[in-house]
């Protein structure tokens, strides 16, 4: 059977991918920071084999077959460093796995943000310029064009669009608000979003490492229709049985508050989730994508749907004890 290293192992996806793999048999090798922080991976933990490092100081990797790249910085305290993670971490990763005899493809979960916004509801498409709004976008979209320079080991690019489901902690304050009634909305007009639900990625993610036609592509990946954030919430305020209150946030007032959380960042060294750099991805009015073309290049089908998605997330919150009656 295939083996595998994975980045981003413990994390929110990268979970999910690791037991996934176990489950079809693979043969799992997960880079680590922290040895202490393998709470997703409890479950499969004594099937995985840990290496100890980061993307930074990349150890000597395995002979593996696919090398999964999830690890990443989502939110930072300064710019640079998205570039020193986000970019520096696929250079150093890449090199490394080209000294691996047995590689034989590289697989690098980008993002939307990559990509930039799109300029319609519904969605850009591989074809359309890069624009990234973003110090994070930008940063990914490096790494991207790096990758792009380089033909030693085939990789292929992903760029899922907002992802969600067991586990997440970032969409889920969208279910917790909406579990309470409320939907605190930046600005008067909706925003669109491409969402994916993260068994759905997983099995894309799969899929773009065995399929011999994604080699040196770029993919956008996410459910073919486009929701509002507003439509997303009034899905979970239904499951709570509430009739969902929307509050529009003036855009000054989001953007005073994205200030004051990167100053608090610099004073704590901590990052938060609503900064400055994320501001600038809530101004945009539509994230959306067509992913068509992952669709037609590789054949591959949805398990599940935005329709089935939602209520099997909010069921795990409910039984995690996240969501509280």
């Amino acid at each position: 059977m295939p083996k595998a290293l994975i980045t981003g192992g413990t994390g929110f996806i990268g979970s999910h991918l690791a037991e996934k793999l176990i489950e079809k048999g693979w043969t799992v090798f997960c880079l680590v920071r922290d040895p202490d922080r393998l709470r997703w991976l409890e479950p499969v933990r004594d099937r995985i084999h840990f290496i100890e490092g980061d993307i930074n100081t990349v150890p000597d990797l395995p002979e593996v077959e696919y090398i999964f790249h999830l690890a990443g910085m989502v939110r930072a305290v300064k710019d640079k460093d998205y570039y020193s993670v986000n970019t520096g971490g696929v250079k150093n990763l890449y090199r490394k796995a080209c000294r691996v005899d047995s590689a034989k493809r590289f697989i690098f979960l980008s993002s939307l943000a990559a990509a930039g916004p799109s300029s319609r509801p519904e969605g850009r498409d591989e074809e359309e310029g890069n624009a990234p709004v973003s110090e994070y976008g930008k940063s990914k979209l490096a790494a991207e064009e790096f990758l792009k320079n380089e033909k030693s080991l085939p990789w292929v690019i992903l760029r899922p669009g907002a992802v969600y489901g067991p586990r997440d902690r970032d969409v889920f304050k969208v279910f917790r608000m909406a579990a309470r009634g409320w939907f605190f909305m930046p600005g008067r007009e909706e925003r669109m979003a491409s969402f994916i639900y993260v068994a759905d990625l997983v099995n894309a993610i799969i899929l773009a490492a065995e399929h011999p036609s994604a080699v040196f592509r770029t993919y956008l990946l996410a459910y073919p229709e486009t929701v509002s954030w507003k439509s997303f919430a009034e899905r979970i305020a239904g499951l709570a049985g509430k009739r969902l209150k929307t509050v529009p946030v003036p855009l000054p007032a989001v953007s005073l508050l994205c200030r004051i959380n990167s100053f608090l960042s610099l004073c704590t060294g901590r990052p938060l989730l609503l900064n400055s750099d994320k501001e600038k991805e809530m101004r945009p009015l539509c994230w959306t994508a067509r992913p068509e073309k992952f669709i037609i290049e590789t054949g591959f089908k949805y398990e599940f749907s935005a329709r089935r998605a939602v209520p099997a997330t909010w069921d795990w919150y409910r039984r995690a004890g996240w969501l509280k009656d």
